[in-house]
């Protein structure tokens, strides 16, 4: 690829992400893609509720401009804590941006198919790191003593955050990573959770579908709010038994 190379979805600057939403009604798809994995082009991607991936494509990785066609949305009032999460959680302890790096390296450990390629990861890494774009990265962790078991990446852009993707190492670690987030989450005053594209886990949490211009809507009332993450350790039964 070139800097001449000319294609109807593709995206070479940040002006151009302003466009991305009528290309794609126009072309009925849901993907645009670029070449560009500079951390502040990807921050801008995130702010306008556009999601970053990437993918290899003749030998090439790219990285692709999703805007789903239906968004998942978890809402806390609609949080669904399964028994046995509530009863198992206590022997587990939660944190934030303790192991980001270890997060993402345990991501494509366990997904073979992943996306999280390493200019992606790179630039995901700078933006951890240097807290300096709209876009902030964090990771979710649950931990067993001093054992990772389950986690996941995600942004935050004003007062929602967004999962990019996770992992889990034993059974049920991954819906009780996913409880003690949505609980912290809902503490520190988001206004919702963004699970992505639709899976069934993710409706059994509570999560509904909302079409594009309903999510777009609520996303851009809400981005430019402030928010903060509480990072310290702490028990993940009591963060998930908390009213």
């Amino acid at each position: 690829m070139t800097e001449s190379f000319s294609h109807p979805l593709f995206i070479q600057s940040e002006a151009e992400l302003h466009s991305v939403k009528s290309i794609l009604e126009s072309t009925e798809e849901e993907f645009c893609f670029s070449i560009n994995f500079d951390p502040q082009f990807i921050s801008a991607i995130c702010y306008l509720g556009l999601f970053p991936m990437a993918a290899e494509v003749g030998g090439y990785i790219i990285l692709l401009i999703k805007l789903h066609e239906e968004r998942c949305i978890l809402d806390f009032e609609n949080l669904h804590i399964p028994r046995n999460v509530k009863k198992r959680s206590g022997r587990y302890s939660f944190s934030v941006d303790h192991a980001f790096e270890e997060c993402i390296s345990a991501i494509n450990e366990q997904h073979p198919n992943s996306w999280i390629f390493p200019p992606l990861a790179k630039a995901f890494i700078q933006m951890f790191y240097t807290k300096e774009f709209s876009t902030r990265l964090h990771s979710f962790e649950l931990w067993e003593g001093d054992e990772l078991v389950a986690g996941e990446v995600g942004f935050v852009v004003g007062a929602a955050y967004a999962s990019l993707s996770g992992f889990f190492r034993k059974s049920s670690t991954g819906t009780i990573q996913l409880c003690a987030t949505a609980k912290m989450l809902e503490q520190c005053g988001f206004a919702y959770w963004d699970l992505g594209m639709e899976i069934p886990y993710k409706l059994e949490l509570g999560a509904r579908s909302l079409d594009r211009e309903l999510f777009l809507t609520r996303q851009r009332a809400i981005r430019d709010e402030k928010r903060r993450l509480l990072c310290q350790r702490v028990n993940a039964g009591e963060i998930i038994r908390t009213a």
